[in-house]
Formats: C-alpha cells, sequence, structure tokens
C-alpha cells in the first residue's frame, strides 16, 4: 500500500481552492444568506412646533396705492413681542383697507428675530376678516354667507399661511389664526393681536 504524501496533498487542496475561487462561472456561486443593507435613518424635520403670538402694532404710515384699489389705501404698522420660538422679535404688519371702516384685506405680518432672520405669514386666500356692522347691522359670523348665499363656517377666523423665511426659517411651513368677531378697524391708532399657530422645518 502506498502511503499518501500529506505535503502533496496539502499542495493539491490548495490549488484546487485557488481555481474555484477564481472561476468566471456565476452560476456555480451561490449565496447562503444574501444581506439586506440596513435603511439609512433620515434626521426627522418634520417636528411641529406650537407657537403662540401675542403682540401689539402701532400705526406707522399708510398711502394711497393703486395695488389696493380706488379707494383703498396701504397701512403699516410696527411692534414688537417676545416667546420661546422666535425670541424677542420685531414686527411688521401690513394690508389694504378701507379708511375707517372694517374692510381689509391682503394682510400680511413679518416677523423678524434677533438674529434678522425672517418668517413671512400671508392672509389665506379662503380667509377674510369679518365686517361686525353691515348697513347698521350687527354681524355675528353665522350671518355671514359666501356669493351663493351659504353660511360660511368660521367666517371670523382670520388664517394665515407661512409663505416666506430666512435664515433659521427658510424650511418652515405652516400657518396661524385668530378669532376677528370685532373685526380690524383700518387705519386704527393701536391694535393688538392673538394667534396661534403650528410650524415644522424649524
Amino acid at each position: 500500500m502506498k502511503t499518501i504524501n500529506v505535503k502533496y496533498l496539502f499542495t493539491v487542496l490548495l490549488c484546487t481552492g485557488l481555481v474555484l475561487s477564481c472561476s468566471n462561472d456565476d452560476d456555480a456561486i451561490v449565496a447562503d444568506d444574501p444581506q439586506t443593507p440596513n435603511p439609512r435613518v433620515a434626521t426627522p424635520t418634520s417636528e411641529v412646533t406650537s407657537v403662540s403670538l401675542n403682540f401689539a402694532v402701532s400705526l406707522d404710515t399708510y398711502t394711497d396705492s393703486s395695488t389696493c384699489g380706488d379707494g383703498n389705501y396701504f397701512y403699516q404698522h410696527s411692534g414688537e413681542g417676545s416667546n420661546g420660538t422666535f425670541g424677542d422679535y420685531s414686527i411688521t404688519l401690513t394690508y389694504c383697507g378701507q379708511p375707517n371702516s372694517f374692510n381689509a384685506y391682503d394682510l400680511e405680518v413679518v416677523i423678524q428675530d434677533s438674529n434678522g432672520d425672517q418668517i413671512t405669514l400671508s392672509q389665506a386666500a379662503d380667509s377674510f376678516i369679518p365686517e361686525p356692522v353691515v348697513n347698521g347691522v350687527n354681524q355675528s359670523p353665522n350671518d355671514i354667507t359666501d356669493a351663493d348665499g351659504n353660511s360660511i363656517h368660521d367666517a371670523d377666523l382670520l388664517v394665515l399661511e407661512v409663505t416666506h423665511g430666512t435664515g433659521s426659517y427658510s424650511n418652515a411651513q405652516g400657518e396661524f389664526s385668530t378669532q376677528l368677531r370685532q373685526g380690524l378697524n383700518v387705519g386704527a391708532q393701536n391694535a393688538a393681536f392673538a394667534f396661534s399657530g403650528r410650524l415644522t422645518g424649524l
């Protein structure tokens, strides 16, 4: 009986292993347990922040502006406020309206924090400022109707949408609302507002 040379057997097995590992025959390669890559966990950016805006403004200027239409003026008010989201901030409030009436529209609020970053809120297209008195009759929200005579629910709810932001507010989205049961007195020297809202992207 011939004796098997251990060195020879080891060399043969090693060469066979190398040949098989370098083979171009893809059909011979079978994955026992294919690995599924773990999905990347994105940093959440949709956290909702509840914000309250309580501020008072004073009338700065008003001008006869063609963009506001005949008989209407462009009004600008300014003021200040403070909260946990914006810190100490300044407010610029503008709108179009008829003097000494409650017919205000295109209301816009610009908030600027102490770093100079700004967020702009504009009156939503389906939101308007109610007139509390029409033809000498006091209006309640339930009396207000659309062009077809249908009652408008929450007609006294003024809604402002985020339309622009700079700096830390460049990705901000959301809206604010307030009840204006007494309307907005166009051109008033002083006015106070209390908005509540929700923002994302801060």
